[in-house]
């Protein structure tokens, strides 16, 4: 996943009910975000130009809502649609 400078790529993310995957985010803006998804407890930030991974697990049905708390003002966010 691309955490561009105000926005994520891709947007949305269809999963599976209950599937548990590794997504490689990559920071590619200019300034630091975060990949935060409240709901799964999971709140990192990204320098500009790094890359981490991260182990998501999501719920058996419904949408999960992620964003970049620096920037989710400016529409900085995405979801994962379960289905």
């Amino acid at each position: 996943m691309l955490l561009e400078d105000t926005s994520f790529s891709p947007t949305f993310i269809r999963a599976s009910p209950g599937s548990h995957f590794t997504i490689a985010l990559h920071d590619q803006g200019f300034h630091a975000h975060t990949f935060t998804v409240p709901a799964l407890g999971i709140d990192l930030t990204l320098a500009p130009n790094t890359t981490t991974n991260v182990d998501i697990t999501v719920p058996p049905s419904g949408v999960v809502v992620y964003e970049c708390r620096f920037h989710q003002a400016q529409g900085m966010q995405g979801a994962f649609v379960i289905r």
